[in-house]
């Protein structure tokens, strides 16, 4: 395994190890069933937190407030996704900051619906992009210049390897 760098997961390993990054990281699940990767795009954080919001409701909201937009973002950044661009100052614009190479899928176009028309969310609301309106946003030439753009597109068209994780030199 030393030699190779790498060690190869079962399908049994994969499985804990997804059951256990679902349980312990809030935004896992709705990353799973309402988002797709996809590098010429982009969604604004306040989109995302939105349709994660609606979709926290339905599936974990009974007897739980919805977490703030920061915890929601924090938990994002945890999640440590390569396929994902999380630039803080670099990817914004005058209105908004964005993730890029991440789109909301039809399930999670639903949610972000659901959470506009929610009255209970409507601070979810204040910086959204209305559901009339495109949520997920194409990049602009010059966005596909920046370096953590141009990172994660490099990241994305890699192939993966499924099963394989790699292993990390011991330190004696």
């Amino acid at each position: 395994m030393l030699e190779r760098g790498h060690f190869f997961l079962t399908k049994q390993m994969s499985e804990s190890i997804d059951e256990i990054r679902r349980g312990s990281n809030l935004v896992a699940g709705f990353l799973e069933e309402c988002c797709a990767y996809d590098f010429d795009h982009r969604l604004s954080v306040p989109d995302f937190a939105l349709a994660f919001a609606a979709w926290f409701i339905q599936n974990k909201g009974e007897n739980r407030s919805v977490p703030s937009n920061e915890s929601i973002g924090k938990a994002l950044l945890a999640m440590a996704d390569p396929n994902i661009a999380i630039g803080g100052k670099e990817l914004r614009d005058t209105k908004r900051r964005y993730y890029a190479g991440i789109v909301l899928n039809a399930e999670g176009l639903s949610f972000h619906q659901a959470g506009f028309e929610n009255r209970d969310l409507e601070g979810k609301t204040a910086n959204a992009t209305p559901p009339n309106e495109k949520v997920n946003q194409l990049l602009t030439p010059e966005w596909k210049l920046k370096p953590s753009i141009l990172m994660m597109k490099e990241r994305q068209m890699q192939p993966f390897e499924a099963g394989v994780v790699t292993c990390f030199p011991l330190l004696h």
